[in-house]
Order: structure tokens, then C-alpha cells, then sequence
């Protein structure tokens, strides 16, 4: 039998053709590649299940930034202060991306109490398609509620006491469960009254050459983090000067701080907050 009159044959006895089989066979790869992109789409870009105490993400690699700020309240700032160093957190908090770890702990008079944040939340996402508009309305007053409330307590008081390096250390112990980049700000006059130093003193470099080992003993390890000094000046303390916060800026270092430049970009809104590594906060 000839090839042409076999061709005839199967198409009479109803078998198709081998071109059809193989368009089938490209449609059905198609139908099953945007199957599968569909699947995938709605996975990656589905907003993720959330702990209802935190707002963040209950799996790990949706967090890609940790903010922790040191808030020193053991003296009074003025109104000013207060207002310059708000306007410096708020700016870093606008920019981050949804779901970032915002943590904010204060200075205690004790040095064996273990810092737990005031403010422990993530930025809730505000401009998910899929969520519900009142929903998170709700979520993001109640995000800034919270957040205004605790950078109230920059009004601060006066302690007999101010641990700041101690404190530096304890919040350092909660970046072991940081999931992505480390942002760490410190709203402070960096003047410590510890056991370790009395930088209220006119004497404090030499207290500082007696006591060097231990201050060095006693440094926290602040590495993977990126550091922004919001340093609070007290016109009052004559030595409260470059030499002062250059002392402050080294031992971090030394701490394994980085003190650089920092970006923030959300992705969402495209809003930008560029924060620098040492700000004087002036009265």
C-alpha cells in the first residue's frame, strides 16, 4: 500500500493525523503552564497568614527588615526633641515595606532586667487587593495607634539611674530572631551613669582609661546591624561635644555596629526615607 493511500485509510477508519496529535499535545503543555503560573501566582502574591497579636507573617522569609529603637526616657527631652526624634521614626516607618518588624524598647534603671519591647508589630499591608478595605483601615490605625503611643514615653522622666550600654546589650539578645535586615535606632544623650562609667562627669575620660577593660568586657554585640545614633544634646553638660559622641560612635564600632547611610524604599508606595548614621537632635 502506497503512503498516500495508507494516509487516506487512517483518516476514513477516524485516527488523526499526526499534526493534530501534536497541536493537542501543544495545547495541553499551554493549559497546563498557565495552570500552574496561575497556582504560583496566587501563592507568591496572596498576603500572608499573620499572627493576630503581632500582625506578622506565622512563616519565616516575609519579614525582610527588623527595626529596633532604643528610646532613652531616663531625663526629660524638650518639646522640640520629642518632635524631631518622632518625626525621624515616623519617616523610617512610612518608607518600610508591609509586614517589617518594628520593635521598640526603653532604657530601665535596672541593669539585670532584660529589655521587652513596648512595641512589638508589623507594619500591616494597607494596599492588598484581596483584603478587606475596613479591615485594614482598622489594622493600620490601630498599627499607628500604638506606635504614637509609644513614642509618648519620649517625655521621659528622671532616673536615678542610665544603663545605656546594658540595655544596648539586652536588646541585642533579640536579634537571634531576626528573619531578615537589621535596622537598630538610639534615640539618646549617650551620657552613662552606670557602674561602668559616670559620663555626667566633667571626669569621665579618665573614669573611662580605669575602667576600660570593663567597659570593653561589658560592650554588647551588636553585630549584622546597621546603626543610627539620634543624638539627644544636653546644652547643660559643657562636655556634651564631638569628642563625646565620637567616644560613642567608636565603641560601637567596636560593638560590630555598622554606622552608615540607610535606605529605606517601600515597594508598594514608592515613598523613600533616607536615614544617616548620626543626627543631632537639637532643642
Amino acid at each position: 500500500m502506497t503512503p498516500k493511500a495508507r494516509n487516506a485509510r487512517y483518516q476514513r477508519s477516524g485516527y488523526p493525523h499526526r499534526s493534530s496529535r501534536a497541536i493537542s499535545a501543544i495545547l495541553i503543555a499551554v493549559v497546563l503552564l498557565v495552570a500552574v503560573v496561575a497556582v504560583f501566582s496566587v501563592i507568591y502574591f496572596s498576603p500572608p497568614e499573620v499572627d493576630v497579636r503581632t500582625g506578622c507573617p506565622d512563616f519565616a522569609g516575609h519579614v525582610k527588615r527588623n527595626v529596633y529603637i532604643l528610646l532613652d526616657t531616663t531625663d526629660k527631652v524638650s518639646g522640640t526633641q520629642k518632635a524631631n526624634i518622632e518625626n525621624v521614626i515616623l519617616g523610617v516607618v512610612q518608607a518600610l515595606d508591609p509586614y517589617s518588624r518594628v520593635s521598640i524598647f526603653e532604657i530601665l534603671p535596672s541593669r539585670d532586667q532584660r529589655l521587652t519591647p513596648i512595641f512589638d508589630y508589623c507594619k500591616p499591608d494597607a494596599d492588598d487587593p484581596l483584603g478587606s478595605p475596613v479591615v485594614q483601615l482598622f489594622d493600620k490605625q490601630r498599627f499607628r495607634k500604638r506606635l504614637n503611643t509609644s513614642l509618648g514615653r519620649l517625655a521621659g522622666g528622671s532616673l536615678p539611674s542610665s544603663p545605656i550600654i546594658y540595655s544596648l546589650g539586652s536588646v541585642a539578645t533579640h536579634f537571634a530572631s531576626a528573619e531578615g535586615k537589621i535596622t537598630l535606632i538610639i534615640a539618646s544623650d549617650f551620657i552613662e551613669h552606670s557602674d561602668l562609667i559616670n559620663q555626667y562627669s566633667s571626669r569621665w575620660p579618665r573614669e573611662e582609661r580605669k575602667n576600660r577593660k570593663k567597659l570593653r568586657d561589658s560592650a554588647p554585640n551588636l553585630s549584622g546591624a546597621e546603626i543610627s545614633m539620634l543624638f539627644i544634646i544636653r546644652s547643660e553638660v559643657r562636655h556634651h561635644n564631638p569628642r563625646f559622641s565620637n567616644w560613642w560612635r567608636e565603641y560601637l564600632s567596636k560593638s560590630k555596629g555598622k554606622l552608615v547611610d540607610q535606605t529605606f524604599t517601600n515597594e508598594v508606595t514608592g515613598e523613600t526615607y533616607h536615614l544617616f548614621p548620626f543626627i543631632p537632635i537639637t532643642e
